[in-house]
This record gives C-alpha cells, sequence and structure tokens, in this order.
C-alpha cells in the first residue's frame, strides 16, 4: 500500500451521510455506491493555490473539525489521491484533492475501448454524480489532452469550446493559422457531441 491508500484505509469509513450526500445532490444511491469506494472522513479544507478544477486542499484528520464525502482517484490501477466534498447544508462549494496528483474521476473509462458512445466530460462533479459516476470528471487543466484518447466525447453545450481548446489545441505549438491548428480544430469538431442546453 502507498501513502494515499493507507491514509484512505485508515481515515475513510461508511455512514449514513454518504447516502444523504448523494440523494440531496441529485445522485442514484445505487449507482454512485456501485461505481468504487465512497465514504466519510474527518480533516480540514484548506484554499489551495494551484491550477487545479477545485479550490482546496483536503487534509485528513480523524480529530478535524470537517466532515467530508471522499473518493479514491484510481489511476492505471493504483490510488493515487482522494477527492473529497464538504459535508454541509450551505451553498458553499467546496471540494479539493489531498495530493493534487489525481488527472480525472473515472479516467479509466478514458481508454476503454469497449465503450459503443461518447464518452461524456462532465463540466462539474455534481453532473458527474448525475452521470452515475460514468462519465469522467478533469482535475487538472493539464490532463485535459488526454481526452483525445478516448475517440467521440459528449459535453455539455456550454463547455464545447472550452473542452476542444484545452484537449485539442492548447497543447499545439502552433499558432491559429497553422495547418497543424486547424487540422486539430477539424478532429475536435468532429469529435464532441454537444448535449441541448
Amino acid at each position: 500500500m502507498n501513502e494515499i491508500e493507507n491514509s484512505y484505509a485508515w481515515h475513510a469509513y461508511d455512514s449514513a451521510a454518504v447516502n444523504d450526500w448523494i440523494m440531496r445532490n441529485g445522485g442514484n444511491v445505487e449507482a454512485v455506491r456501485a461505481s468504487g469506494s465512497i465514504a466519510e472522513m474527518r480533516g480540514r479544507f484548506v484554499p489551495c493555490k494551484r491550477s487545479h478544477m477545485y479550490g482546496y486542499q483536503f487534509e485528513p484528520d480523524p480529530a478535524g473539525a470537517q466532515r467530508a464525502i471522499v473518493v479514491p482517484v484510481i489511476e492505471d490501477g493504483a490510488m493515487v489521491d482522494i477527492i473529497a466534498w464538504r459535508v454541509s447544508r450551505a451553498k458553499l462549494d467546496v471540494w479539493g484533492c489531498v495530493t493534487h496528483t489525481g488527472r480525472f474521476l473515472n479516467g479509466a473509462a478514458i481508454y476503454d475501448k469497449s465503450r459503443t458512445g461518447p464518452l461524456e466530460v462532465c463540466e462539474d462533479w455534481r453532473h458527474w454524480l448525475w452521470t452515475g459516476c460514468n462519465g469522467v470528471l478533469p482535475l487538472r487543466v493539464e490532463a485535459m489532452p488526454d481526452l483525445t484518447e478516448a475517440g467521440d466525447l459528449l459535453v455539455d453545450h456550454a463547455s464545447a469550446l472550452r473542452v476542444l481548446y484545452e484537449a485539442f489545441l492548447w497543447p499545439l505549438n502552433a499558432g491559429p493559422d497553422s495547418q497543424e491548428w486547424q487540422n486539430a480544430r477539424a478532429e475536435g469538431r468532429r469529435r464532441i457531441y454537444r448535449e441541448a442546453a
């Protein structure tokens, strides 16, 4: 076991708050539970200045004052991070990771060659929850080019241009007038399907 796996094993526990959190945020309890480990953990959230899709770092601590719902981030068969959402009735969106090394929630779906339809790229964690955790949730902007390995992508109408840029165009060392840029743009437009607004 690596350090993050040990932390999850030592500090995570099941509780009624898990099902309550799933239902309160519009998820299907059975689907979310079937997707993998989900638990409660105590600790604290501290603001994070890194460039990620979230704004906090979660520090596990059994004596911590804050409660969190946690899910391991699995990559290449190993736990590399833990994502945590603060348990609160408040509308404030407080969530983050422990190590900041995780790239995607459900990242294995990117490389699943048995999928017959487009991979749903989730705009935020609630969207990921609503898919029954079958979509993929990017955690870091620099991970976005990995999505080009997924085949066709299904995105929220409002995020289509962002996904096109971050996955297909941002990694290029070429300007918008180059043939390489034009080819990548055409490829992205061909492979990105938009859900109705």
